[in-house]
């Protein structure tokens, strides 16, 4: 297990919650999660024992969304360099 995994964890006959590792010390592990848990709301940071730990089932679809959603972002990043740079090389013309 490492910081970034996505974990299930709970009680053995009990709510079982997905989340993402967080931080990992020798008797606890920081687990962030993902989706509701009893009256709460995802996103809260839980400190749970290893042993009520166990890796999330892999999701493709989850991890296609992702790769798509990282693609989009580095076209945008992209889009704004290219602009940018664009931009300075008129400057540059402009002022010579």
């Amino acid at each position: 297990m490492k910081v970034g995994d996505r974990v299930i964890f709970g009680r053995p006959n009990g709510q079982k919650t997905l989340g993402v590792v967080e931080k990992i010390n020798p008797r606890r592990v920081k687990v962030r999660t993902l989706e509701e848990r009893g009256s709460g709301v995802a996103g809260v940071l839980w400190s749970v024992a290893p042993s009520l730990l166990s890796p999330a089932p892999f999701n493709l679809a989850d991890e296609i969304e992702n790769a798509h959603r990282a693609v989009i972002e580095a076209r945008v990043v992209l889009a704004a360099a290219t602009r940018n740079y664009e931009e300075l090389t008129r400057a540059g013309k402009a002022s010579a």
